[in-house]
This record gives structure tokens, C-alpha cells and sequence, in this order.
């Protein structure tokens, strides 16, 4: 091939190439060869390390990309006494230190708001907009009979987190999140869990499932309703149609017919209390009475009308004050027809109280 000695560690590519140079044999063309040779050496080696510090730069701002992640990923309602379970209930949490939660806008304890941190790798600062969904938790523990078929709403709104806020450059932005929960009346005491998403947008463009948890404690009802006596009308006679009535207030009794009332005797009205043997009043939802119902004759065949009344009138009672009693005295007046036949006539009729 025209040189006088091949380099340690050629191969035959490398001298059938070189060849191309030099075809006498001399120390100057050995020389030369043996410099192309080592600055092909060095030129590959570059091409090289370029290859691989563009892999490593490109692995690192992989690696260091912008990113949102939760440091606490529940929103803790911590444990909520409702104070009056007969009414829809409001608990909020607020978003920052002390994170206070709120019973129908009165602070009743402290709970844990929902921290993300949005990190920003870049050399500038950015801007990262946020958003909420709304949620529901259900009862998964410690649920006694009215809650296992309660549903809790969740919503946030702008005043319990930031709608948006800028970042800094290569610096971190952690905003807290607070958020409302809606308890529907008459829901009762365990824990209730669920879910909902944090959303954004700007720098970092990420949807984050968070957990939401409260305990509600509702205290057992105080209301007690008890049956005190039944009413009765006596005896009356069916000669011919007529009304008798008997009066709440009071329990008297009358007839449209003057010989309707055969006799008085064991004449009472029904009287049934509602009592509050807890330390607060308690309010009262309604209390209700059938407006009338049927009485029939024990051996069949015959029955009459009974229009119901009392006193006090039932829609009148809202509250019944810490440690004391209402009594109700239910009366009516009855519809005899001349078609009725002799003999015992009874019915039954409900009292409703709810609270």
C-alpha cells in the first residue's frame, strides 16, 4: 500500500484510506498518517460527547419540567357538631392558616385545607389558573340509620381559593384551597367522604383527584311524643242525623240534635304530649293531625265520619323550650247518620311531629 509501517491499533480501513495520501514510504508521510489518524480520533470523540451532552441537556429539562403536585391531598372538615339537624347546614372551610370551619358562618373548630405547589422550572415567572369541581360525599363509616341515605354537596367558590396566581421564576407557588359543604336536613352522624378535582391551567396544564372528609356528629333527638288518653264521645243516639262535637278547648260536648247525647259518661278527649327532656330547645318542623278519618262499627256493616281538631292548634307549635312538655287536646265532631246502626265505633288517628 505504499507505507513503510502501520500504527498500533489500525485496521485495514484505516491503512487502505490512508493510502489515498501517501504512496512512498517516509517518516514525513509516517508522521502525517499519524496525525490524520489522531485528529479523526478527537473529531468522532466530539461528534460523540455532542451526541451525549444534547441527551443529557434534554434528559435534565425533562426531569426538570414544570410540574403541580398536592403536599396535603384531603380536605379535612376535621369533626362537625350539627346543632339543629331539621334544617339544611352549611360548613366552610377556610383556604390559609388557621383554616377555620365554619357552622352556618360560625366558627366552630379548625379543619385542614388542600395545599398544592406548582413548581416552575423556566427563567421567567408564569401565571397558573385554577379551577374546582364540585363533589359529593356519601357516609363509608360510623353511619347511623339517617345518614346512610345522605349525600353531602361540595363546592369552592373564588373566595376560598385563588382563581390565579403568578409564579416565580425557577421558584415554587403553593396556594391553599378551602371549600363548602351543603348537609341536607335530617341527615345524621358518621363520617362522610369523597372527591372532587383540582384543575390547571397556564404553566402547568394538570387535573389532581383530592379527597374530602368531615365527621358528623348529630346529637340523638330530644323530642319525645307520647300518648296521654284516647278520646272518647260517650253515648249518642242515631235517631236521626245530626253532628256532635266534641271541643278541644275544654273537652265538651254538644249535639245539633238536643236528644243526640244519650249520656256523658267516660266523655274525654284525646290528649297526646310532646316532651324536650334535653338542655336546648328544640324547633320543630311541623306537627300534624289528620283532618279526618273513619269510624266503624266493631261487628261491621255501619261507619260515620269524625272531623278532627285541637287544641292548641298543632300548626302553632314551633318550639319546644329545653326540659318542658306541650300537651295537645284533640277533639272533632262527629257525622251520625240515621242509618247507623247500634253498637261500638272506633278508628285511629296519627300525630306527626317532625324536628
Amino acid at each position: 500500500t505504499g507505507f513503510r509501517s502501520a500504527p498500533t491499533g489500525a485496521v485495514v480501513k484505516r491503512l487502505s484510506f490512508e493510502s489515498l495520501f501517501y504512496r512512498t514510504p517516509s517518516l514525513l508521510g509516517d508522521i502525517y498518517f499519524k496525525f490524520v489518524i489522531f485528529f479523526r480520533e478527537i473529531l468522532m470523540n466530539r461528534v460523540l460527547s455532542t451526541v451525549l451532552l444534547f441527551a443529557l441537556a434534554l434528559y435534565g429539562n425533562m426531569a426538570l419540567a414544570s410540574d403541580a403536585e398536592f403536599f396535603r391531598d384531603t380536605m379535612d372538615f376535621k369533626t362537625v357538631s350539627i346543632t339543629n339537624p331539621s334544617q339544611v347546614n352549611t360548613i366552610s372551610l377556610s383556604k390559609s392558616s388557621p383554616y377555620d370551619v365554619r357552622l352556618n358562618r360560625v366558627k366552630v373548630g379548625t379543619g385542614s385545607a388542600l395545599a398544592v405547589r406548582v413548581t416552575n422550572t423556566t427563567d421567567q415567572a408564569e401565571t397558573e389558573y385554577l379551577s374546582i369541581t364540585n363533589g359529593v360525599l356519601s357516609c363509608v363509616s360510623d353511619c347511623d340509620s339517617d345518614a346512610q341515605s345522605c349525600y353531602i354537596d361540595f363546592s369552592s367558590s373564588s373566595s376560598e381559593y385563588p382563581a390565579s396566581g403568578s409564579v416565580p421564576a425557577n421558584g415554587r407557588w403553593t396556594p391553599g384551597i378551602g371549600g363548602t359543604l351543603t348537609v341536607p336536613a335530617n341527615c345524621g352522624s358518621g363520617v362522610f367522604v369523597g372527591t372532587a378535582v383540582w384543575q390547571g391551567t397556564g404553566l402547568v396544564e394538570k387535573n389532581l383527584t383530592f379527597n374530602i372528609r368531615v365527621y358528623l356528629n348529630v346529637p340523638v333527638p330530644t323530642v319525645v311524643v307520647s300518648k296521654m288518653q284516647d278520646m272518647n264521645f260517650g253515648q249518642v243516639s242515631s235517631n236521626q242525623s245530626h253532628n256532635v262535637t266534641l271541643n278541644p278547648n275544654g273537652c265538651t260536648i254538644s249535639s245539633t240534635d238536643p236528644a243526640g247525647i244519650i249520656s256523658t259518661s267516660g266523655v274525654q278527649c284525646g290528649i297526646f304530649s310532646i316532651a324536650n327532656p334535653g338542655t336546648s330547645a328544640q324547633a320543630l318542623t311541623n306537627v300534624t293531625l289528620p283532618s279526618s278519618i273513619t269510624l266503624d262499627k266493631s261487628s261491621g256493616g255501619s261507619s260515620m265520619a269524625l272531623d278532627i281538631t285541637s287544641y292548641p292548634d298543632v300548626s302553632t307549635i314551633t318550639t319546644i323550650a329545653a326540659g318542658s312538655t306541650t300537651n295537645v287536646n284533640v277533639g272533632g265532631t262527629l257525622h251520625v247518620l240515621s242509618t247507623n246502626t247500634a253498637g261500638t265505633y272506633s278508628g285511629n288517628y296519627t300525630i306527626t311531629v317532625n324536628y
